[in-house]
Parts: C-alpha cells; structure tokens; sequence
C-alpha cells in the first residue's frame, strides 16, 4: 500500500511547481487566481484532490480572456503536474488489475497531454509503458489503444516502418470492426506518406465506411480530413474542398469547434490561392463568426489576418486595414509571434499604400524584430527590403541603405537570386554612386 506519510510535502511541492507555471504563463494574474482559490478554501497549499476543482475554476477565467487554445495549453501543463504525482502514487501501490487499469488511463492522459505539448519523446515513453501495461492486462481492447496512439505519433514523427508495424498488428489483433478500421486508416496514411496515393485513398475510404456505419462521426470526420489532404496534394482541389466540407459538417454534429473551424481555415486558404477571393472570403467570414463564438481567439485572428490580405487583393483598403488592425492587436495579446509578425509585415505594406510612411516605419520595424526573434530569414529579409523603401521616402537614406544591404546579404545567403538582382540594381542605382 501507498505510504501516505509524507502527502503533504508531496502536495506541497506540487503547488509550487503549479506557481511556478502560472507565473510562467499568466504572471502575476495567474498567481492571484491560485491565491484566491487557496484563500476561498482555508488551505495554504493546494491538496491533491482539490487540484481538479482548480482546473476547472482556472479553466474558466483564462478562457474568457485568453481564449480556448491558450487556456487549455495552460491547463494541459497543470495537468501534467497532477498526473506525474498520481503516477508516482500507483506505481507505489501494490500491483493488481484494478492498480493497472487506472495506470493504463494515467499513462494514456499523460502521453496526450505531453503530445498536445509538443514533448515528443515524453509522450512516445508514456505510451510505451502503456503499451507494456496493456500486455500485462492481457486485455486486447487496451493493447489495440496503446497501438493505435504508438502509430500515430510514430506517423507524427515520421517513422513510417513503426507506423506501418502498428497499423499491421491492430489489423490482426483487434477484433472489434472500429478499432479494426483504425489499423487500416493507419496503413492508408502510411501508403500516401510512401507515395502510393492510390492505395492510400484505397485503404482510407475502406476505413471511412466502418466509421460510418458504426455512426463513430469524430473518426469519421477525422478521415474525410486525411483524403482531403490527399485530394489537395495530388492538386485535386475541389475534391479536397469537398471532403473538406464533408469533414467541417461531422466536426460540428461531434460538437469539435476548434477542429471544424481549423478546417474552414483550410478550405479559405485553397481557394485563395486559387484566386477564387469571394468564395475565399466567405469561409473567412464564417470562421471569423465561428471562431468568435467559441472563444477561438487565436484562430479568431487568423480569420482577420486572413480576411485582411484578400480585402488589399480587392483594392478595399479601408477594410483590409481595419481587419489587420484587429488582427495584429489579438496576436498581441495572445503572444502569436508567427501570427504577429506575419500581420505587421501585410499591415506595413498596406499602410505604406495608403501613403502613411511614418506609421508604415514602425509596424515594419516592429515586423523585423519579430521575424529575427522567430529566426525566418526570408520573412526578415522581406521586411527590411519593405523597410528600406519606407524609410527613403521620408528621408531617411543611410538606415535605408543599411537595411537594403542587410536584406541582400540574407538573400545571399540564402540563394534567393531574384531577390539579390533586384536590390542589387537598386544600390547601383543610388545617388552618388
């Protein structure tokens, strides 16, 4: 049995570790809510079985101000915290069918979580132990899971042998139609990574129809997404468009607002590069509604982003500015550098349009240093080149030229020859040259 001596220093240090994340993440704000809730029930730290009512209450308040995505990164980390701490607990009890199961599901919560995270490594260990669990269980239903999560992030990473191994096994071993399909979706994706679209697509809508049968309509969803993607890249686009759509109507019947919306994103994107705007605009303007309906504040932005760069393709600069505005003040908020950067770059070429250089200067600059921060060279090299034009117009030749040079060498670097001509022809062409 678990030793239950030292709980309370355990607790203890799981609060901290909980601070620390809140500061991390929210600063001083976030340690407020976790003093209020430690003040709310007498306690001076945060006991083990009160951290879930913590979650939730943290949950909450992030959302409405932060946004779904960012609330629940943060939540994931804390949850992180609370599942290592009931790991440890387990593994200290005495092993039986009822400590392995909960394992199972711990271990199963923590490989999600760390995946969510981005923390490959710690989430294919987790779900390795939990495959190991599952054999010992000897319960079939749980090896196929461990499996089937192993195969996907093995897919994740690229492994496509692992993938191909697991997809081969759920095949075999499970007897349940659903779990079976798994396997064969698996082996689809894997065949389509190899090149073989054909048998991909084969194997995919083989898997689509015992989803659908058995009314499983988040897998199903979650297929009809991987053909689009296989439409798209055999440029199929307005197959993919459709599957897109097809997968957008079983997201929202399954209740997944951020997946469908993702894939509103997606069927605007194709069709903006394909120069349909007005069809474009439309999913634009959905997923801006969407988005804004269930708190997706970061996909919310996008939207405007989106939104932002089609309105200038239209010659509606008065829109697009008032778009990209809002968008470059949400990515702002919610520390989207990408986004951030992106938006500030289209926001200064527009602004520089409408004969605004002094305002055009500083969103540039401010795009510069994003694009420096994130280490993408093309787009910082882009920026300055933007900037150089800007800062002569208002008289500002040296740090133009400094800038236009400081453009050519990444373009240099970088093989960019287009690029390198053109800004070579315009120092050639400086005055007193």
């Amino acid at each position: 049995m678990v030793d239950r001596s030292c709980n309370g220093q355990r607790n203890s240090v799981e609060t901290s570790k909980i601070r620390t994340v809140l500061r991390q993440e929210l600063g001083d704000p976030g340690e407020k809510i976790l003093d209020g809730f430690l003040e709310e029930t007498g306690e001076k730290r945060l006991e083990f079985e009160r951290i879930e009512r913590f979650e939730d209450r943290l949950y909450q308040r992030t959302k409405k101000t932060y946004g779904v995505e960012r609330a629940e990164w943060i939540i994931d980390r804390i949850k992180k915290i609370r599942l290592q701490a009931r790991l440890r607990d387990l593994k200290e009890e005495r092993e039986s069918k009822v400590q392995l199961m909960n394992r199972f599901e711990t271990l199963k919560e923590l490989g999600n979580i760390s995946l969510n995270l981005n923390e490959l490594e710690r989430a294919e260990e987790y779900y390795e132990e939990m495959h190991e669990v599952s054999r010992r269980l000897e319960n079939e239903g749980l090896i196929v899971d461990a499996l089937k999560n192993l195969g996907e992030l093995y897919l994740f990473e690229g492994k496509l042998g692992e993938v191909k191994r697991k997809a081969n096994e759920i095949i075999e071993k499970a007897e349940d139609e659903g779990k079976k399909a798994e396997g064969i979706k698996l082996a689809g994706l894997v065949a389509w990574r190899k090149g073989n679209s054909k048998e991909g697509l084969s194997y995919l809508e083989r898997a689509l129809k015992i989803f659908k049968e058995g009314s499983m309509i988040e897998k199903a969803a979650n297929t009809y997404r991987d053909m689009a993607d296989i439409y798209i890249d055999q440029e199929e686009y307005e197959k993919g468009v459709e599957l897109y759509e097809k997968g957008a109507g079983n997201f929202d019947e399954a209740g997944m607002d951020y997946e469908r919306v993702g894939l509103l994103q997606e069927i605007g994107m194709i069709l903006s590069d394909r120069g349909e705007v007005e069809r474009a605009m439309n999913y634009f303007e959905k997923m801006e509604k969407e988005a804004d309906e269930s708190s997706l504040i970061n996909l919310e932005a996008w939207s405007l982003f989106h939104q932002g760069e089609l309105h200038i393709e239209k010659g509606a600069y008065g829109d697009s500015e008032e778009k990209l505005e809002r968008a470059v003040r949400m990515f702002e908020d919610q520390e989207d550098r990408h986004g951030e950067a992106g938006a500030k770059l289209t926001y200064g070429k527009l602004l520089t349009e409408r004969g605004r250089s002094n305002d055009s200067e500083k969103m540039l600059k401010e795009a510069v240093g994003s694009f420096d921060e994130l280490g993408l060279l093309d787009s910082k090299a882009e920026a300055l080149y933007r900037l150089s034009q800007v800062q002569k117009e208002i008289g500002k030749s040296d740090t133009a030229e400094r800038n236009l040079e400081n453009a050519l060498q990444i373009y240099d670097s970088l093989d960019m020859e287009d690029m390198k001509e053109k800004i070579k022809e315009k120092l050639e062409n400086r005055p007193n040259s």
